[in-house]
């Protein structure tokens, strides 16, 4: 079922149906940089499954993100439920493939997470968590109207945190 439409993409739920595309992500090196490094078929079945126990228990979770087009898996993007410095927080996330990068995919995608995170989850604020070295992900969240606000733990890291509150969303 589509959940999201924009012009060049459909966002999906996830299913199981998705592990092979998924896979081809997540065992990606380069995708991978910024995240906790690649993982194999078993690491992406429970990613898979996390994502859909996630999906069922808040409503939202990473979407298996398509070119409308063409029906091309391109990545996920979503909004995740996360601990990050001991408090619940409603989090933007992206990740697609590298062949799709600087195609604006990602901004578009991310603009439509947040508009639809207010608009019908009637979420108040979003952040993001980044770190500091991944220069790509800080552009896309500039320019869709997140600020700077800390740096935070995220498990055993240091990320940045950016934030947007729908009083101020212009997106």
């Amino acid at each position: 079922m589509d959940i999201i439409k924009t012009n060049r993409l459909v966002f999906r739920q996830f299913t199981q149906a998705d592990i092979d595309n998924l896979f081809l992500l997540l065992s990606d090196p380069i995708v991978m940089k910024y995240c906790s490094g690649t993982i194999n078929m078993i690491g992406t079945q429970k990613w898979l499954d996390i994502a859909i126990e996630s999906y069922e228990k808040y409503g939202y979770d990473y979407w298996a993100v398509y070119e409308r087009d063409t029906d091309t898996f391109l990545g996920q993007i979503g909004i995740l439920n996360q601990e990050i410095d001991g408090t619940q927080e409603d989090c933007l996330a992206f990740m697609i493939g590298q062949k799709y990068w600087n195609k604006g995919y990602v901004t578009e995608g991310a603009i439509a997470c947040i508009n639809y995170a207010f608009k019908y989850l009637k979420l108040e604020k979003l952040i993001a968590t980044v770190e500091q070295e991944n220069l790509q992900s800080i552009c896309v969240l500039r320019k869709i109207g997140m600020k700077y606000i800390r740096e935070a733990n995220y498990g055993d890291e240091k990320v940045h945190v950016y934030s947007i509150n729908k009083s101020a969303c212009h997106v």
